[in-house]
């Protein structure tokens, strides 16, 4: 997260520092034109829900801006009703087929095809209505079934007669059969979901393979703690800052998040340059690994120290780059071995104005030295932001060192939804599109498209009060992994009091943002490796 300054001895946040220049108005997609239906092929309808009523920069009466849909209410009835491939009347007559539906925080999202709709005309007050086929299409259905009503019984009878130990298998194999005979709208409905996951995008780097032989985790938390308190240094543990207890690996693992990524500073590792590791913090970030190792939890170690130690940057007279790049091996040799090391994560969020290139290069070189097996996490300058990444990290891969695949190297950008894109959130009224999260991914993921690299999303956080911001979010994590991009969010652990962002706070009350979290944790993925297959 951009510059976060604890106090000593204050166990909560303290105001975010906003670092990145205000980003201005977000480019809107439009969608293409449908022709719309006469309200006179309807035959009645189904099932109808009062849109919303919303209106700001993002919505007009409940009607979305930058693309045909509406917002309802999140209830059980509506989310059983407004599916993908169900066909819904508008206001004015015309009908469209739903493209998608998202729910979040009492928010349910409709998505259609065809034209961005008049929200004036089309929004709140009016409702959205479910309608049934049309009579024709009915009639068509019903000629359909009555001619093959004979095979049907046929091959029913037959899969029941198989399946005769099982009653369940019965039940199940009869609906497959069933199924065989459907309709011609349920058939037109298949070809036209079957097209749309063949014109899907590929997956970063190459194909993927559909069994792949073991699932990938691109979903994971940064349990914070130990970089806490960086204004008392190195401080004291339990007193200035906290690594995290088992309970969290625990915790995390139990939902399906298994990629954890685990801030720590570089004066309490190595109070002195160029000296030995504190043993001390060094007993801690291994008990940190056996923790995760308990729990089959992989670990990124993530020095969160913004270029600086002792607040000086790397690379002036007092912080020689060698000296970093020396704490990173010898990093490296006392660490490397462990089973529960996902890799280095060299540098939290860089902002040298074009020094960090070489700088990283020198490290991970370093690191390569003594391990050639654990992945090297590569931040990008301009505080890693995602949004920014094509412009502000053009000579980060010059060196083709930088861009060979055997050094196992994992490009690590950043990312929030509000207007400066710092994570602090500062403007409580603010609102995000629901694309919003993909439109600040992608000038990084087509960056990694189009150098075949690898990458990660090593922060991305999003405010418990704002259900459009966590749509917002789910709707991000789905477009990561079919680019099989992992992510950790910002963040979990102890320590943050009622922090907007954090998955755990004071009183221990469930935050909204762990729900999509944890449901997309649990998706299957066809990916080959982290950060996309070689």
């Amino acid at each position: 997260m951009s510059l976060t300054l604890f106090t000593s001895g204050w166990k909560g946040l303290a105001p975010a520092v906003a670092l990145i220049s205000l980003l201005g108005t977000l480019p809107l997609v439009g969608t293409a034109h449908a022709a719309t239906v006469s309200s006179a092929s309807v035959a009645s309808i189904a099932y109808s829900a009062q849109i919303r009523k919303i209106t700001d920069k993002y919505w007009n009466n409940g009607s979305w801006r930058a693309s045909a849909g509406v917002s309802v209410a999140a209830t059980p009835a509506n989310i059983k009703a407004f599916k993908a491939g169900t066909r819904v009347r508008l206001a004015d007559g015309q009908v469209r087929t739903i493209k998608s539906a998202k729910t979040t925080s009492g928010a349910l999202t409709v998505l259609m095809s065809g034209a961005v709709l008049n929200g004036a005309r089309l929004g709140y007050p009016n409702k959205l209505s479910v309608v049934p086929v049309a009579t024709a299409a009915a009639t068509k259905s019903t000629a359909t079934k009555a001619a093959t009503a004979t095979a049907t019984k046929a091959v029913v009878a037959s899969a029941q007669a198989k399946a005769a130990p099982s009653t369940a298998t019965k039940s199940t194999t009869a609906t497959t059969a069933a199924k065989t005979m459907s309709t011609s709208s349920a058939t037109a409905t298949t070809s036209q979901n079957s097209a749309a996951k063949t014109t899907a995008t590929a997956p970063l780097l190459a194909a993927q393979s559909t069994t792949p032989s073991a699932p990938v985790q691109l979903v994971g938390v940064s349990l914070s703690g130990a970089a806490f308190g960086s204004s008392a240094l190195p401080g004291t543990h339990g007193t200035n800052y906290i690594y995290p207890a088992e309970s969290y690996y625990k915790k995390y693992a139990e939902q399906g998040l298994t990629l954890v990524r685990l801030p720590f500073l570089w004066e309490r590792i190595q109070p002195q340059l160029d000296t030995e590791l504190d043993a001390a913090q060094l007993a801690l970030l291994t008990q940190s690994l056996d923790y995760a190792q308990k729990y089959g939890v992989k670990i990124v170690l993530d020095m969160h120290n913004y270029y600086r130690y002792y607040k000086q940057p790397i690379g002036s007279e007092t912080v020689p780059v060698q000296s970093f790049a020396n704490t990173w091996k010898r990093i490296a040799q006392k660490l490397g071995t462990h089973p529960a090391l996902s890799g280095y994560g060299l540098m939290n969020e860089p902002n040298t104005n074009g020094l960090w290139p070489a700088t990283a290069l020198v490290a991970a070189k370093a690191v390569r030295q003594v391990d050639k097996t654990n992945w090297i996490y590569v931040a990008g300058d301009r505080y890693s932001s995602a949004w920014h990444w094509p412009q502000s990290n053009t000579q980060l891969i010059a060196d083709p060192w930088m861009r060979d695949a055997n050094n196992k190297l994992i490009f690590e950008a950043h990312m929030y939804l509000d207007r400066d894109t710092s994570g602090s959130y500062a403007d409580k009224t603010e609102t995000f599109a629901p694309d919003l999260g993909i439109t600040r991914a992608k000038p990084f993921v087509d960056w990694l498209r189009a150098n075949n690299l690898r990458g990660y999303i090593g922060e991305i956080g999003v405010p418990n009060y704002a259900p459009d911001a966590i749509l917002a979010m789910d709707n991000l994590l789905g477009y990561l992994r079919e680019n099989c991009v992992p992510m950790t969010y910002w963040a979990a652990g102890p320590w943050w009091g009622s922090y907007i962002l954090s998955l755990d706070v004071t009183g221990g009350a469930p935050q909204p943002q762990l729900p999509v979290l944890v449901k997309h944790a649990n998706t299957a993925n066809r990916c080959a490796a982290v950060g996309g297959p070689l």
